[in-house]
């Protein structure tokens, strides 16, 4: 993911080929770009986009699917699904 800003426009690039799904490290750098975006009060305007041909898969379900088949890691999963939520 890139971050770049242009006047009083925050750029967010998505970049986390093949589709760009949220996982967990995804997940977490999107939203402190968000946050940044939201402490700045230069920026007016918060511009989300994907350097890919998809914009984004949603939920990583390899990721998902690692966690739910091991019991001990079912609360991690639980709460990467708030973060997204």
């Amino acid at each position: 993911m890139r971050v770049s800003r242009r006047g009083a426009v925050a750029v967010v690039v998505l970049a986390s080929p093949p589709v760009n799904a949220l996982g967990t490290a995804l997940s977490a750098a999107l939203g402190a770009a968000v946050e940044a975006a939201a402490a700045d009060p230069a920026v007016r305007v918060l511009h989300l986009r994907s350097e890919l041909r998809s914009f984004c898969a949603g939920a990583d379900l390899a990721e998902m699917r690692e966690r739910l088949g091991d019991p001990a890691r079912v609360e991690a999963q639980v709460a990467a699904v708030r973060e997204l939520q």
